[in-house]
């Protein structure tokens, strides 16, 4: 089978520099960053000086999307050599723990990190992430109504509640959710077409939440059609 290179007729520094673009772009392209991540490190790691740790993230993360965890253990062993002690390695070793559905290992991963730094978030969204994982949909709702309650600024955090709200059929306090991230982010249409669909699932007074929040972006001269 022709590697990436001779499919493409690209080099390294190429391919080094599309999955920059792609983790600038915070792509999720997860069969492309394997395809071409795993040549990259496999026949070039030695060219790519500090990019490489970033590059073993990148990859390891798009083949547990995969279902690659051999190319991802690779990746993780090669960051754990170099980053013994580092709370991300430690939270990539609980991801991979989450991808082969170890829930409880994982889940003392993120509570080790979370003793050493209480304030580690991507360590807290990682436990949730378990509930979900596992249908505890209940506890994933207060534990993100928690998270919130401490770092309020967190707009995939609101986004998640809302979806969490949606499949549980609260429809108000999913719309709550999305109003508060059309306050902070009243030009993104995305959030204003997900209300709009809301609204006509809710209640009365859910459509009354509706129509206040209309004329909110109608003073921002912003509307959601």
């Amino acid at each position: 089978m022709a590697s990436v290179a001779e499919m493409y007729d690209v080099g390294w520094e190429e391919m080094r520099d599309k999955l920059r673009k792609w983790r600038e772009d915070n792509c999720r392209n997860s069969e492309q960053i394997v395809d071409v991540g795993e040549e990259l490190i496999s026949d070039h790691a030695s060219k790519l000086g500090d990019d490489i740790w970033i590059i073993y993230e990148q990859v390891m993360i798009a083949a547990l999307d995969c279902s690659r965890d051999d190319l991802a253990l690779t990746c993780l062993q090669e960051l754990r050599k170099q980053f013994p002690d580092s709370h991300r390695v430690k939270r990539l070793t609980g991801m991979r723990l989450e991808a082969l559905e170890r829930y409880d290992e994982a889940s003392k991963h993120y509570d080790a990190i979370l003793q050493d730094d209480p304030t580690n978030t991507a360590a807290r969204k990682r436990k949730i992430s378990i509930l979900k994982a596992q249908g505890k949909s209940t506890e994933a709702i207060r534990e993100l109504n928690e998270y919130l309650e401490q770092f309020v600024g967190d707009q995939e955090a609101w986004h998640e509640l809302s979806e969490l709200y949606i499949n549980e059929h609260d429809y108000g306090k999913a719309a709550f959710c999305l109003e508060e991230l059309m306050m902070t982010n009243p030009h993104n249409h995305l959030y204003c077409e997900q209300y709009a669909e809301l609204a006509g699932r809710g209640t009365k007074e859910n459509k009354c939440s509706m129509k206040a929040v209309e004329e909110m972006l109608e003073s921002m001269q912003i509307t959601m059609s």
